[in-house]
């Protein structure tokens, strides 16, 4: 468990902690971060090997993309094209152009069924 003056996370079981390490990424911010940004992006645990994802959602890989789309339910081969600056895009593009959004994700992406709409459309607003 960690403790913290503003929040409480358990990760006690191993398969919770891709679940909380982003709220915690979250929580952290900025602090204890390298001056150079660089930062471990994989750490064993109890023998599984677990992917950090950068801070800012703009300088993610198409890795660390599938992995934020495996953490959100979504189909990752939808996605296997996005980068972070794409996906930052993506949401900026959700609240200025709404009708171009989902028309673009339906076409480009083949984000066509509701729930995957959904989904998609929560998980984008859970980027920084």
């Amino acid at each position: 468990m960690i403790l913290g003056s503003k929040f409480i996370h358990d990760v006690t079981q191993l398969s919770d902690v891709p679940i909380v390490m982003p709220k915690l990424v979250r929580e952290l911010g900025d602090r204890g971060k390298k001056a150079c940004g660089a930062i471990s992006s994989q750490t064993q645990v109890g023998g599984t090997t677990v992917v950090a994802q950068n801070n800012s959602p703009n300088s993610w890989t198409t890795e660390e993309v599938q992995e934020w789309a495996k953490r959100h339910g979504l189909k990752q081969s939808t996605y296997t094209k996005l980068d972070g600056e794409t996906l930052s895009f993506l949401k900026s593009l959700k609240s200025e152009a709404p009708e171009f959004f989902y028309r673009h994700i339906n076409e480009k992406l083949g984000v066509e069924e509701s729930k995957d709409v959904m989904l998609f459309t929560n998980a984008l607003n859970d980027l920084n």
